[in-house]
């Protein structure tokens, strides 16, 4: 055949990759097909990406005569035409055993591929706390996780030395984080522990924090050490937390907020309890939806807004009791509180 380049010019990329000068090119190259080939892409700059394509993919074959048997190859040929356009093309038994063996190397990666999913989704583990549960777990490293209710924590089950400690949390979860190496202050870079949470990451550099990340709010509370968060908003600098600060981040807004805040009550969800002194009405139903998995519908949204000013023995309560709990609530905001499946009414 003489070759030229208005002959290539009208073939498909399925029928370049099935030409036998080309795959020559490609699997046999010498000065001539190197010419012949870089004249074609400078007369023709359209095609050069169909020509790179053309060329990765012959490249990825490896047309051994024992990939399977032929009875194998017929049937993975026929699931190929199959697929094919619907007006019939003649195909020579040369590049018809050529796709066969195509299909079997795609399948091959596509199998590969597959199994490296499995292997890395098989070395992460998922620990879970349902509604109305308060779970406590140690990581790898023996650092102490207490998991919310309704939240979850997903981690590596192997931590090896000198690897960048991680975690992904969804909900809220209180840590205390084991240090394996410090120098002074500093935490060294093989010691990094970082968690995962809504838009931004929290980087451990003291030890305890609780993290929570409930409908469009990320907060962060700092109990002892130190915490820098980073966002994955880069409109957002990066924070470095002391003891006592909040840092609140909304998603939808993107804006951040840094404040201080009391750590006691915001952990006490540890024991199983809520404080209800100087609490916002919004926070206790965030606790009852959190907690219980009751939708909360409220008639008069005003009294989201309100704060609890409850002292002695009632300004905690255990969130086990939700009927107690709402028996105060309906005192303390002279409302009536009625349910109906999974949806509270306040009103």
């Amino acid at each position: 055949m003489a070759f030229s380049n208005e002959y290539y010019e009208h073939l498909s990329l399925e029928e370049l990759v099935q030409d036998d000068f080309f795959i020559t090119s490609v699997k046999q190259p010498n000065e001539k097909t190197k010419t012949f080939w870089a004249g074609f892409v400078l007369q023709y700059p359209q095609r050069k990406n169909d020509v790179d394509a053309a060329m990765q993919f012959v490249k990825s074959l490896e047309f051994e005569q024992d990939v399977a048997e032929q009875g194998v190859k017929e049937k993975l040929w026929q699931a190929i035409t199959a697929q094919a356009a619907t007006e019939p093309k003649v195909v020579s038994m040369i590049n018809r055993k050529r796709w066969m063996w195509a299909a079997a190397a795609i399948i091959g990666v596509l199998f590969v591929s597959a199994a490296w999913l499995l292997i890395q989704k098989s070395s992460f583990t998922t620990f879970t706390a349902q509604y109305g549960e308060v779970k406590q777990l140690v990581l790898p490293d023996q650092s102490v996780v207490t998991l919310n209710a309704n939240s979850e924590l997903e981690f590596k089950k192997q931590w090896k030395e000198g690897e960048v400690r991680e975690v992904w949390l969804t909900g809220e979860a209180f840590f205390d984080v084991k240090h394996l190496h410090q120098e002074g202050n500093l935490v060294k870079e093989s010691d990094r522990f970082l968690v995962h949470v809504g838009d931004m990451t929290v980087e451990v550099l003291g030890t305890s924090f609780n993290v929570s990340a409930r409908k469009a709010e990320t907060k962060v509370v700092l109990q002892t050490g130190k915490v820098r968060v980073d966002f994955k908003n880069k409109k957002s600098e990066s924070m470095l937390m002391e003891p006592g600060d909040l840092v609140k981040y909304n998603q939808s807004t993107k804006q951040v907020v840094k404040e201080k805040t009391d750590t006691i009550s915001t952990v006490a969800w540890k024991k199983k309890e809520l404080m209800l002194n100087n609490t916002s009405v919004q926070d206790i139903i965030n606790s009852i939806e959190n907690n219980f998995g009751y939708k909360v519908e409220v008639a008069d949204p005003a009294i989201l807004t309100r704060k609890l000013a409850i002292t002695g023995n009632t300004a905690t309560i255990s969130l086990e009791n939700e009927q107690t709990l709402f028996e105060i609530l309906e005192v303390s905001l002279n409302v009536e509180i009625t349910k109906s499946n999974d949806t509270l009414y306040i009103k």
